[in-house]
Formats: C-alpha cells, structure tokens, sequence
C-alpha cells in the first residue's frame, strides 16, 4: 500500500511517514498540498492523510482535488482541533476519517488502515 502524508508542519508529517514505514507501507510525504496536485501519479496511492489547517489550501479541499485525480482513494483529515471544523466539513463526503493530533496519532491512523481493510 502507498500511502501519502501532507502536513505544514513537516517534522510531524516525517514522523508518521516514520512510524508507517516501520509497519511496512510505503509514504511519500509533502509539506506544502500545491507540490502534491503537481505531483504526476497521484493514482497509485491509496491512502491520503492531511492536515486540517494548512497554508493557501485546507486538507479537505487538497482531498477533493486529488480524488478528481483518484475516485478510489482513501482519506484522513488530522486535526489538532476537531470542534473548529464546520459540520458541513466533518460530514464532507471525501473524508473517511478525522483523527486527533497527538503524539501518537499514528496509532490511530493503523487502526484506521485496518478497518478499512486496505493492502498492506
């Protein structure tokens, strides 16, 4: 499975990247959303996990984008603060999850890949 990873803030965005790749996925990970639409095989990845709250682009409208590219990609939105985000966004039909920041939001983003039953 290839999974991609997009957060501003980079060091968080490499350390689930890490934590992934320790589990035996493959991750690219991008800290600005532009550099990913200009990315030319956005198909091959089957997971999407972005930040919320990022610069010139919010991780639900940088999903949307790329799943015109990828219908069949999975998403994650993390967020440090889920109570902020308009209902309308939380029950947007291009996320498939929305998931706390933290420490250890990796965790989470594993249990997810699991009940979504997607390819190791």
């Amino acid at each position: 499975m290839e999974i991609l990873v997009v957060d501003d803030y980079k060091d968080l965005a490499e350390l689930i990247g890490q934590a992934l790749r320790e589990k035996g996925y493959k991750v690219s990970v991008f800290g600005d959303p532009f550099d990913v639409l200009s990315f030319e095989d956005l198909s091959r990845f089957h997971l999407i996990i972005s930040d919320y709250n990022m610069p010139g682009m919010s991780g639900i409208k940088l999903i949307q984008k790329v799943r015109e590219k990828n219908p069949t990609i999975k998403s994650v939105i993390l967020t440090s603060n889920f109570g902020t985000i308009p209902k309308s966004e939380r029950t947007s039909e291009f996320i498939d999850a929305f998931i706390e920041k933290g420490d250890e939001c990796w965790k989470a983003v594993e249990s997810f890949i699991k009940s979504m039953q997607l390819p190791n």
